[in-house]
């Protein structure tokens, strides 16, 4: 689906559903919006196409630049917004802050603008995919392969912003897009429009100060610090927010759905551990749960302290498993019941496409073949062993190693004839022993002159721990 038909159903279910709103949405009430009509000129360079979305803050149009022909997604303010000085440099702060990252899973910015009633805008690069919401309200769950695939791109992103003293402050599942790279998917972050800047990185905050006991986010993704003070706000912040996504990701449900008001929401998260995440999604691994309840930790210092140890602690699970079968209850975040092209599974150089698809009862046969073709080296080196040390020892019984050869060897697998595929050729190697070696026996062999050679032949056949 594209960018315009993903945003318009995520909008459109959000305000059907009442869950999860934007920051912006659920603080006070906005004015009517005033859309552009599809072929009007903006900026004097931007021809509208059609509408990606709303939200509390304004609009989102897809459009093309009339000189370049380039498609991009231009934002727009509300008009009340616009005159507002507090909301105004915000939603410039957003444009600079994603402009500064290079970040490839951060959406890019173009332009940076007033329109003719000097209301700004932001035009970014046009995105062909849906956000991690639209894939929820569609899938209802994913696997863990996936939800660690998808965080671990954008804890990248969020790295490089923290490096830079940029905390997002309101990571949520429709603000991380899930497009294409190639065959493989890329998550993009977006919306830095309440993210936090601290002092001494690169961006000025020239926004007045927030106050600290106003709520800056999206609830149901608030960390219990960004719930008590906006100063308390730090990168562990965005971590409890990835632990949060990655709750609903594979289990279908926020970790502090109370499915009641707002403020029974807020009690929640300061109150209450979330849900066990294994009795809601048997069969997870439970490294990934450690994972995710680490991330949910009530004291920030028990968390992840920063991104890229959630990221290596999730790599484990990026890997897809080799033999992947239906998913009836979870399905993938292609669709239900249909495979998944955005995570191929990787065949080795050499094995074809058979190598993918092979049945668990060619495996079973496959290993049959094995264990008996290890069974009967076994047999081969064992039984080669003792008749050379029976040659070689048989006049001093006192060096003698009872070694009780079985005459039969049950296997408990059903033989299958190999394939030729799998045969394997034995070769006995063949060992040449002088007749006029000398034998062993009670006594200590004398030693020979230094001299004479002798010994050379049997010190190469049996070795100095049979001296």
């Amino acid at each position: 689906s594209s960018y315009l038909a993903a945003r318009r159903t995520r909008v459109d279910s959000g305000r059907a559903e009442g869950s999860n709103p934007p920051a912006s949405t659920w603080v006070g009430k906005s004015e009517p919006l005033h859309i552009p009509e599809p072929g009007t000129i903006l900026a004097g360079k931007y021809r509208v196409d059609g509408v990606l979305g709303q939200g509390g803050m304004g609009v989102v149009l897809a459009a093309t630049h009339v000189t370049l022909g380039k498609l991009v997604a231009l934002k727009l303010m509300r008009p009340d917004l616009a005159v507002d000085k507090g909301a105004s440099q915000r939603f410039v702060r957003e444009a600079r802050a994603a402009s500064l990252l290079r970040s490839e899973h951060i959406v890019r910015v173009i332009d940076l603008d007033t329109l003719e009633d000097g209301s700004p805008y932001i035009a970014m690069e046009y995105l062909e995919g849906e956000d991690l919401g639209a894939v929820l309200a569609r899938c209802g769950s994913i696997s863990a392969h996936e939800a660690a695939t998808y965080i671990v791109q954008v804890c990248e992103a969020i790295a490089e912003a923290h490096a830079a003293n940029i905390v997002h402050r309101d990571l949520k599942p429709a603000n991380l897009f899930l497009t294409r790279r190639a065959n493989t998917p890329c998550v993009k972050v977006l919306d830095f429009g309440v993210s936090k800047i601290i002092a001494g990185g690169p961006l000025v905050d020239d926004v007045a100060s927030t106050d600290t006991k106003s709520l800056v986010g999206s609830p149901h993704y608030m960390a219990p610090e960004q719930l008590i003070s906006a100063k308390s706000v730090d990168p562990r912040t965005d971590v409890w927010a990835l632990g949060c996504i990655l709750f609903e990701l594979v289990s279908g449900r926020s970790p502090f759905n109370t499915g009641g008001a707002l403020a029974q929401v807020l009690a929640s998260i300061l109150r209450d551990n979330a849900p066990a995440l294994g009795d809601l999604c048997p069969g997870l691994p439970d490294g990934f749960i450690t994972v995710v309840e680490r991330c949910l930790e009530k004291d920030p210092s028990r968390r992840f302290q920063r991104v890229d140890e959630l990221a290596a602690a999730l790599v484990p699970f990026t890997t897809a498993p080799a033999f992947i079968g239906p998913r009836q209850a979870r399905p993938t975040a292609i669709g239900v019941g249909t495979p998944a092209p955005m995570i191929p599974v990787e065949v080795a150089a050499g094995q074809g496409a058979s190598a993918a698809t092979t049945s668990p009862a060619r495996a079973a046969d496959n290993r049959g073949r094995a264990w008996i073709i290890a069974a009967a080296l076994v047999l081969l080196v064992a039984g080669g062993y003792v008749g050379y040390r029976a040659m070689r020892s048989a006049p001093a019984p006192a060096l003698a190693t009872d070694i009780e050869v079985p005459t039969k060897v049950e296997v408990p697998v059903k033989i299958v004839p190999p394939a030729p595929a799998a045969q394997v050729d034995v070769v006995t190697p063949k060992i040449d022993v002088a007749p006029a070696a000398p034998v062993l026996d009670d006594k200590p062999a004398k030693k020979p002159a230094p001299k004479k050679k002798s010994k050379k032949l049997e010190d190469d056949l049996i070795g100095p721990s049979f001296q």
